[in-house]
């Protein structure tokens, strides 16, 4: 890509200057609207991006309409599924861990959606079925309230 540019920058040096006078704001659209052609298609094709289930379309990220930005991002965790507490076996070449409870793989959908132990505090927040429940159709800060109650929020 960038070899094109300059490529295309190098001919420009040999084509005569015009008097034409334009003002930069009228290629300020479509410079922009390039840009993040270029840029979606890079995101796009990135193996196993995470991140672009949770935002398909760059330059359109909202959010999650939360006060803090802290929350923010444990909202992103939660939906790529990665926390402090179910993934520190990747750095330290350890076990992946369980719940002590269920005796099962602890996850953030374990957490968010199977746990038995959590159930009952889980319904004061919300029922779902699955995580695409959850993050589509949960208010964002009823997840946050429910992982402060069951102590899960500093672990993200």
């Amino acid at each position: 890509m960038r070899e094109r540019a300059d490529t295309a920058a190098k001919a420009a040096l040999c084509l005569p200057v015009t008097s034409m006078k334009l003002p930069a704001s009228d290629f300020k659209p479509c410079t922009s609207r390039f840009c993040l052609e270029e840029w979606q298609d890079i995101w796009n094709s990135a193996a196993n991006n995470k991140l672009h289930a949770i935002y398909p379309t760059v330059g359109k990220c909202v959010h999650n309409n939360l006060v803090s930005r802290r929350d923010a991002v444990i909202m992103n965790r939660l939906k790529i599924g990665h926390s402090r507490l179910t993934h520190p076996y990747l750095l330290s070449g350890g076990d992946q861990p369980i719940c002590t409870k269920c005796d099962t793989v602890l996850t953030v959908k374990h957490i968010l959606l199977d746990c038995l132990e959590l159930r009952d505090v889980r319904l004061k927040y919300f029922t779902a079925s699955s995580l695409k429940d959850i993050f589509e159709s949960v208010d964002n800060q009823s997840i946050i309230d429910f992982i402060k109650d069951v102590h899960f929020y500093n672990h993200l």
